[in-house]
């Protein structure tokens, strides 16, 4: 049989472990399973094959799941593992604690099915994109090389694009152009994505919660891509460089949005399958700052 991803469910109650392996099984996830942290750190270290995802519950003996997270947290190896929360601690401060720490999903106990499956996917999605979005940087960073560091002389560049694979492909190229490409190519991805699907497409933040749910997103982003309302719509995205900082700026033909919420990843939204993309990009760059009605973005970060 051939599974979406592997998935570590971690809890100490065996009836919510077996309901956990049970649902995502069902949806053809391979699990592997543990009964606290230390045994999940355990269990990680002897796979085979990569784990995609990491659901795991909050309260548990010898290690509870906010000290395992951040223990995973010190591992290169497992660090960029997107871990789900399952709890039934949804006071603000308590999700708060496990933002801090890495969480960026939760579902709280007792869910619905397809809430932890639609979840899964979601973090299924973000975790592929990033090991593409790593594996073509050190590309890049290898190619920059060989041009003798061509990148790190540019003074200022504009490009343009429609499409998400242009916006992908274009934060390779951008991201290079800073000391820590690694670092800045997700938070350069986040904003140019988020231009055409929020921007661009018209997408609000409800409708593409809801898509994810239904499992139309990837349809609608190709139907909007097409249609002759948003075809010709472009993202312009400018980077320049001063003697201390380097400034990104990015503008699409969308009608704006305000974006006071979304700098900050708020409790209620850890629970929703999207709505953290501006919030993860704001931490890779020392400002962001958007103008206007919200159509373009300025962020800023130390040369130094």
């Amino acid at each position: 049989m051939s599974y979406y991803g592997k998935v570590l469910t971690v809890d100490d109650q065996v009836e919510d472990l077996e309901i956990m392996n049970h649902i995502l099984k069902k949806n053809n996830y391979e699990t592997v399973s543990a009964r606290d942290g230390v045994e999940a750190l355990e269990v990680l270290n002897e796979q085979t094959t990569s784990v995609d995802v990491i659901v795991i519950d909050r309260m548990m003996p010898k290690m509870d799941g906010i000290s395992f997270i951040r223990r995973l947290r010190e591992f290169g190896r497992f660090k960029d593992i997107p871990v789900i929360m399952q709890t039934a601690a949804n006071e603000d401060h308590q999700v708060m604690e496990g933002i801090d720490a890495g969480v960026y999903w939760y579902i709280i106990k007792p869910y619905a099915h397809n809430m932890l499956s639609t979840l899964v996917k979601s973090a299924l999605r973000t975790n592929r994109r990033n090991r593409k979005i790593y594996e073509l940087t050190d590309f890049y960073i290898e190619s920059r090389k060989k041009f003798k560091g061509g990148m790190n002389k540019l003074n200022e560049a504009t490009f343009n694009y429609k499409t998400l694979d242009e916006a992908k492909d274009i934060a390779h190229t951008l991201a290079i152009s800073y000391s820590e490409p690694r670092k800045m190519v997700g938070p350069i991805s986040e904003l140019l994505i988020n231009a055409v699907e929020h921007g661009n497409l018209c997408i609000t933040y409800h409708e593409k919660n809801q898509l994810i749910m239904e499992g139309g997103w990837d349809e609608e982003i190709e139907y909007r891509l097409n249609h002759e309302d948003y075809s010709n719509k472009k993202v312009e995205v400018k980077i320049l460089r001063d003697d201390y900082n380097l400034f990104l700026t990015i503008k699409d033909q969308g009608m704006g949005f305000d974006c006071t919420p979304y700098l900050f990843l708020e409790p209620e939204r850890a629970f929703k399958a999207s709505g953290r993309g501006i919030y993860l990009a704001s931490l890779g760059f020392d400002a962001i700052n958007y103008i206007g009605n919200g159509n373009e973005v300025v962020c800023r970060k130390s040369i130094s």
